[in-house]
């Protein structure tokens, strides 16, 4: 096959991005390589990596370029690999990219290396073409670069879409998590905190449970399911033992009036069958937490003389 097609084939399964030490295995010397840096028809992007012109840059092709300009044991990792799973709250303003030992000891512009002495093939996979730390590595680390509420929002969105266990996050943080680890104390404390519960579904399920720990109030059961009638309503969190619902109502929570109709329906019918059902919407619990939180604790302060649906 011709080298230059060869090279095209290979950069087109990594984002349109080809190293030096690739372009040479294709068949391209050195100054063919340099020919086609002064035609314009490779672009270099980091010393040894380069893109071939004619293809737009797609949105991991930052990314891959800088993977590949850290050496073949490079991978995403931190938020840049939090971005890569699509993790909540995963934002990074500039690649982040993890390494194992110290022998590579160069810079390269604009991105983050981390350096680390235990990155086994078990800590590492592939996220569209791009090496990249597992999930549960993802979320030990990103705890080093951002705030414990990130990682646990993060953390909160990888278990509901089935991306990471409390097992897996419990392994990773029994071989990786030495006291003093930069990022163990964020994942530490999730798990304590979340060890044999479901995860929120949203952004603001996440808030209104991180406001009840923080105020030093029992966590509830969240997305549990009541059957009343020969119906069963699933609720975005409950104290089953006190019949408190809580129905989280987020931005666009209201997208109908068929929608609404059904919400007003379901609070009726725990309302009759003995339930207390408090809404609490984005604006709170985001502008007033303290009013949030006040009212949860009266609530669970109120005298129970109900009987219990399950």
């Amino acid at each position: 096959m011709d080298p230059e097609r060869a090279a095209r084939q290979l950069a087109e399964g990594q984002h349109n991005v080809i190293t030096y030490a690739q372009l040479a295995d294709c068949g391209l010397k050195s100054d063919q390589v340099q020919q086609r840096l002064d035609a314009g028809v490779l672009l270099a992007m980091h010393r040894g990596v380069y893109r071939f012109a004619g293809a737009a840059p797609g949105r991991w092709t930052e990314l891959a370029a800088a993977v590949l300009a850290c050496g073949p044991g490079g991978c995403a990792s931190h938020t840049s690999g939090g971005a890569l799973f699509g993790l909540r709250g995963a934002l990074a303003s500039q690649p982040h990219v993890t390494i194992e030992g110290w022998d590579f000891r160069s810079r390269v512009r604009g991105v983050r290396i981390h350096r680390t002495l235990c990155l086994s093939d078990h800590d590492v996979t592939t996220r569209f073409g791009v090496r990249v730390t597992t999930v549960a590595r993802t979320l030990l680390d990103m705890g080093a670069v951002v705030p414990a509420a990130v990682v646990e929002s993060a953390a909160e969105d990888a278990r509901n879409r089935g991306l990471v266990t409390i097992d897996d996050l419990e392994e990773v943080l029994g071989r990786l998590g030495e006291r003093g680890r930069g990022g163990t104390a964020a994942l530490r404390a999730y798990v304590r905190d979340h060890a044999g519960s479901a995860a929120g579904e949203s952004e603001l399920e996440v808030r209104f449970l991180r406001l009840l720990r923080d105020a030093g109030l029992p966590r509830p059961i969240v997305q549990h399911q009541v059957r009343i009638g020969g119906r069963t309503y699933r609720l975005d969190a409950a104290y089953p033992d006190r019949l408190i619902a809580f129905e989280l109502d987020g931005i666009s929570w209201h997208s109908g009036r068929a929608r609404f109709s059904a919400d007003r329906a379901r609070s009726n019918a725990l309302v009759t069958a003995g339930w207390r059902v408090l809404h609490f919407t984005w604006d709170q619990a985001h502008g007033t937490p303290e009013a949030v939180t006040a009212e949860v604790a009266q609530a669970l302060a109120l005298p129970f003389s109900g009987h219990q649906v399950s």
